[in-house]
């Protein structure tokens, strides 16, 4: 039995789904016709954080599970997910959104890393224009020889962007800079993901493996890394990201070997391979992504 819906606006009718207007069984919590939940009420401010927390970061019971094998057993996510065994995991999509929504959160207000080479510290609260600053630093691509190429490769749009940021002084300078890549960074990662899977995926080949397969491997390694910077990026001593940040390329190695299996010295070939390409490729789309900078200034 149900109720055809009217145009007008009127209260919800008791024991009447208020979407589909189909009849509800008693302390039915949701409708067996559109699977709308049935208290309608509007959410307090403690309901939207809970909601927020449970369903969109992944601050549930299963989180904790999670983690525990994210850090301590490379691959395993992986591996039971695939072998169907999901219910007791935080989803590898919502697991990768929650580590990276969190990480970028905490790096917008953290000081420990600053994208931007301009102290404002260092500089007179005047505008760049005014202390003679005619080279901006973008970022820093370090002092090697293929980083001075980098830097040698984008004179022309640094050139064009210092006349943009003329006006502006160190220290919003500094804050254009930082904000406009902390603000991309997450899509361009996102975006980064896929192209890693295909490098597994083409350093599988010969297997009959799906592509989703490797997405999901991929999402899981990459959750795994962003977890890890979202710790380092709380004020912790320096010497542990000396120590931490080393075991990286070990972890990938590791979790390779075990969802995928086969000799350790092809595993070894592999991920050596993939993590070259993978690295070419981050390079590539942050210089592309320096290159739209001149266009937000």
């Amino acid at each position: 039995m149900s109720v055809a819906p009217s145009n007008s606006s009127k209260p919800q009718l008791p024991g009447i789904c208020a979407n589909c207007y189909a009849a509800l069984p008693r302390r039915q919590p949701f409708c067996s016709q559109c699977g709308q939940s049935t208290p309608t009420h509007v959410p307090g401010a403690f309901e939207f954080v809970h909601e927020l927390l449970t369903h969109y970061i992944a601050l549930e019971g299963s989180l904790w599970r999670t983690l525990r094998r994210l850090f301590l057993s490379p691959g395993y996510l992986t591996l039971e997910w695939l072998n169907g065994r999901r219910t007791q995991y935080v989803p590898p999509l919502r697991l990768y959104l929650t580590a990276s929504i969190l990480f970028f959160l905490v790096l917008k207000f953290s000081t420990v890393i600053q994208i931007s080479a301009i102290d404002p510290a260092a500089l007179p609260d005047r505008p760049l224009g005014e202390l003679g600053m005619r080279d901006v630093n973008l970022i820093d691509f370090g002092n090697t020889g293929f980083g001075q190429a980098i830097d040698q490769w984008l004179a022309s749009t640094r050139e064009r962007l210092s006349r943009r940021i003329a006006t502006m002084t160190p220290t919003q300078a500094a804050a254009f800079l930082n904000d406009f890549y902390l603000s991309r960074a997450s899509y361009t990662m996102f975006f980064l993901l896929p192209f890693y899977a295909l490098l597994v995926k083409l350093a599988y080949r010969k297997r009959d493996i799906a592509f989703g397969a490797h997405v999901v491997f991929a999402l899981h390694a990459h959750a795994f890394l962003f977890a890890l910077l979202l710790l380092l990026a709380l004020p912790w001593p320096g010497m542990l990201e000396t120590l931490v940040l080393p075991l990286v390329p070990l972890y990938f190695l590791l979790a390779m070997q075990r969802v995928y299996g086969g000799r350790w010295t092809a595993t070894l070939l592999r991920a050596a391979a993939i993590a070259v390409a993978y690295g070419i490729g981050f390079i590539v789309s942050m210089i592309g992504l320096t290159g739209s900078l001149v266009f937000a200034a």
